[in-house]
């Protein structure tokens, strides 16, 4: 039969097999998790600039292209308004000579 020290040195043993168990499992959760976290970043990386990138990319092409053709409709629009200023000096110019 167990006396009382043998039954405190077995708990003993137990507790301490236990812990040395619960820091391997923490380790390897921890070493798991983290390269988890790795791989998972570098898979976003890598979506971002085979996936993502190229639509930003596309896009801001699109914004380009239109602001260069804004600014050549502005361009027209100020030449005729130059033009119609012109036509209408003179109409008035015209008009006061035949009138």
């Amino acid at each position: 039969m167990l006396t009382q020290e043998d039954l405190q040195a077995l708990a003993g043993l137990i507790n301490t097999a236990v812990t040395a168990s619960e820091e391997r499992m923490t380790q390897k959760f921890n070493e798991a998790i983290a390269a988890s976290e790795e791989r998972m970043k570098n898979h976003m990386n890598a979506v971002v600039e085979s996936q993502v990138m190229p639509m930003i990319r596309q896009v801001a092409d699109g914004v380009v292209q239109a602001n260069e053709r804004l600014d050549r409709l502005e361009k027209k629009v100020d030449d005729l308004e130059a033009t119609v200023a012109a036509h209408e000096v003179w109409i008035v110019h015209k008009a006061q000579n035949n009138g």
